[in-house]
């Protein structure tokens, strides 16, 4: 058995059409009914594959072609697995590094050249920022500042919060009561979730939400949506991702067949 990291795990669910599943099964304990069919997808796959992986791999997934999206300096590379959980490269503190707008607008090309050279600079952010962000200037004519790279970290091996599993359940039962209690604490909590609960993420979308039945104008609507997923549905989904992972394959640990035919190779610094 061989090892990868929290987020590596996730990112085997993007090579997935979760429109075309119809996984069938339990994704708590206690009933969700605020969950759409996209995310209910997403989630009975990530147990699945924590709980049969070889299942998994024949029934649910399917290998498909990631496209570059050309936001992130380190993007399309191949993930890796480890031979021990004690490789620095799955215990270091990885970050990615968003593409500036700027640099995004003048095409694929430039980011492509501004990949190459911000990985050559990237020393330069550890103490000597200024002189980076000089660099950017003269390089590509652009000002910037370095907190808008807005790095994201690598999840690791272990939860953020590294809660016990029966800690987890706890959490996951408490903000399963208050979904339920903040639905019925007001009439415009209630008017608004019965019809887009399920809908939540369309607070994010720059479109007109169509049949607003709510009694409420499309801009309440969608601050109160962007609102309660930040609340309530991403945190929840978050804990069962780790609830999946503590309860059924807390260390990640797969097969090297299995890895590979889900697109991954071998870490270079503890295979080589």
């Amino acid at each position: 058995m061989v090892f990868i990291t929290v987020a590596n795990s996730k990112r085997i669910l993007s090579k997935i059409d979760l429109k075309k599943l119809n996984l069938a099964g339990k994704i708590y304990d206690s009933p969700i009914y605020f969950f759409n069919k996209r995310e209910e997808q997403s989630l009975l796959a990530y147990k699945e594959l924590l709980m049969n992986p070889e299942r998994f791999v024949k029934e649910v997934y399917q290998k498909a072609e990631i496209r570059d999206s050309y936001m992130y300096v380190y993007e399309g590379e191949t993930p890796c697995y480890h031979k021990t959980k004690d490789c620095e490269r799955l215990t270091a503190e990885f970050c990615n590094f968003l593409i500036p707008k700027e640099i995004k607008e003048r095409g694929t090309g430039t980011v492509r050249r501004f990949r190459a050279w911000f990985k050559s600079n990237r020393s330069l952010l550890e103490g000597k920022e200024e002189v980076f962000e000089m660099r950017v200037s003269a390089a590509f004519g652009v000002r910037l500042r370095i907190e808008e790279l807005a790095p994201r970290k690598n999840s690791g091996v272990i939860a953020m919060n590294n809660w016990s599993l029966e800690e987890l359940e706890s959490r996951i039962s408490e903000m399963l009561k208050q979904a339920r209690q903040y639905y019925y604490q007001s009439s415009k909590n209630t008017a608004i979730l019965k019809q887009y609960g399920k809908l939540a993420y369309l607070g994010n979308s720059p479109n007109q939400i169509i049949n607003n039945r709510t009694g409420y104008s499309d801009a309440e609507v969608k601050t109160f949506l962007r609102d309660y997923e930040e609340k309530f549905k991403q945190p929840i989904i978050a804990m069962l991702y780790d609830y999946y992972r503590m309860k059924f394959n807390p260390e990640l640990a797969l097969g090297v067949k299995l890895l590979e035919q889900l697109g991954f190779r071998a870490c270079h610094s503890c295979f080589f």
